[in-house]
C-alpha cells in the first residue's frame, strides 16, 4: 500500500473528522492528537516527583512530591501536611487533635465547642466573655511591673457604663457584681466550724526593699455599705451570729448610729448581756 492511498479505519478510537484535509492521518497528526494521552505520557516521566505534561507516578515508598494545586472533591484516610501558612479554611471539623501550639494571630475562634485540658493565653484584651465558669483561680506566679497604684494588678474591675434598657418603672436593685448563696454539701456527715462565701487570709505583706505604712485586707475606697441580716435578734455577742462580728479593735473617725441594743464587753460564759456579769449592755437612746 502506498504512502497516498488513505488508511481504512473500523475502530470508534479514532476521530475521522479530525483528520488533516483529504482524509489522509499522518504520523505527525496522530503523534499530535493522540499521542499526549497514551503511554507516550510516561516518557521522561519521573517516579515520585510531578513533571509537567507526564503521567504522577509514585516512587518505591508510595510517595510524590512537587504537586503545585491539587484539587479533589474528596479526600479520606489521614491528610499529613508540614506547616502550611497559606491554608485558609478548612470547612466544618467534627474533631481536632493537636499536639502542637495553635498561633491564632488576629483570628477568632468561634461557636459553642469545648476544649479539653489547659488553655495557655497571653494577655488578652479583647475577651469579653468567657460563659459559665465552675471555678477560677487566679495568680499563684509571681508578676513584676511598674507600679499599678489602686489598678489591682492581679484582679481590675474598670470603671464601666451599664446602660438599663427595659421600660421605664422602679427597680428593686441595680447590682454589678452579684454572689449566689453557696450549698455546700457532704458526702458524709461533716461539721465545719467557720464558712463563708468570701474569704480574705490576711492584708498585703511588705517584703524586699517595701514598706507599707498602712495594710488593709479590704479597703472602700468610697461608697456605703449595707448588712441586710436579721437573724441575731436576742442582743447576742457571739460569733457568728450577728451582721457584723469584729474580733478586733474598731476605729470610728465620724458619728456612729445605733438604732438597736448596744453591748460592749465580756459577758461571761453565755456572752449575753442579761445574763453576764462582765460586760455592759444597755439601751442607748441617745448620746
Amino acid at each position: 500500500m502506498g504512502d497516498f492511498l488513505p488508511p481504512t479505519f473500523t475502530s470508534a478510537i479514532f476521530n475521522t473528522s479530525a483528520f488533516s484535509s483529504g482524509g489522509f492521518l499522518t504520523k505527525a497528526q496522530a503523534d499530535l492528537l493522540y499521542l499526549p494521552y497514551s503511554v507516550y505520557n510516561l516518557l521522561n516521566a519521573s517516579p515520585g516527583t510531578v513533571v509537567a505534561s507526564k503521567a504522577v507516578i509514585v516512587d518505591a515508598n508510595k510517595d510524590i512530591s512537587s504537586f503545585r494545586n491539587l484539587t479533589a472533591v474528596s479526600l479520606t484516610g489521614t491528610l499529613q501536611t508540614a506547616a502550611q501558612p497559606n491554608i485558609t479554611s478548612l470547612g466544618t471539623l467534627t474533631g481536632l487533635t493537636m499536639g502542637g501550639v495553635l498561633a491564632m494571630g488576629t483570628n477568632n475562634i468561634t461557636g459553642t465547642g469545648t476544649i479539653g485540658g489547659t488553655l495557655t493565653t497571653a494577655a488578652q484584651t479583647n475577651i469579653t466573655s468567657v460563659g459559665t465558669l465552675t471555678r477560677l483561680t487566679i495568680g499563684g506566679t509571681a508578676v513584676s511591673s511598674s507600679s499599678w497604684l489602686t489598678a489591682g494588678i492581679q484582679y481590675n474591675g474598670l470603671a464601666t457604663t451599664y446602660t438599663d434598657t427595659d421600660t421605664a418603672g422602679t427597680r428593686a436593685s441595680a447590682v454589678i457584681t452579684s454572689f449566689g448563696t453557696p450549698t455546700i454539701v457532704g458526702t458524709n456527715a461533716v461539721t465545719i466550724t467557720n464558712a463563708a462565701t468570701i474569704y480574705i487570709n490576711a492584708a498585703p505583706v511588705a517584703s524586699t526593699n517595701i514598706t507599707l505604712t498602712n495594710s488593709y485586707a479590704l479597703w472602700i475606697n468610697s461608697g456605703k455599705i449595707l448588712s441586710n441580716d436579721t437573724t441575731s435578734t436576742d442582743n447576742s455577742l457571739i460569733n457568728g451570729q450577728n451582721s457584723l462580728t469584729i474580733k478586733g479593735g474598731m476605729s470610728v473617725s465620724s458619728a456612729l448610729n445605733i438604732g438597736g441594743n448596744l453591748c460592749v464587753g465580756d459577758f461571761g460564759t453565755n456572752l449575753n448581756g442579761s445574763n453576764g456579769t462582765n460586760g455592759i449592755y444597755r439601751f442607748v437612746t441617745s448620746f
